[in-house]
């Protein structure tokens, strides 16, 4: 049986979230900083570093 790694599961969870992030920047008229704080970031600089350094998932 396999185990998963944390990592591997924060890397998971935080590609869901900049899933649901690329769909709100669509569809929504909500600031950045709006959106990051939906999604459970607490510092929207910090999540804007995040979501520039994560590869686009809807392209």
């Amino acid at each position: 049986m396999v185990q998963s790694n944390s990592a591997d599961e924060l890397f998971s969870v935080r590609r869901l979230d900049i899933k649901k992030v690329e769909e709100l920047l669509c569809c929504t008229s909500k600031m950045i900083y709006e959106i990051a704080f939906e999604v459970g970031f607490q510092d929207y600089r910090y999540f804007s570093q995040i979501f520039k350094a994560t590869p686009p998932l809807s392209r």
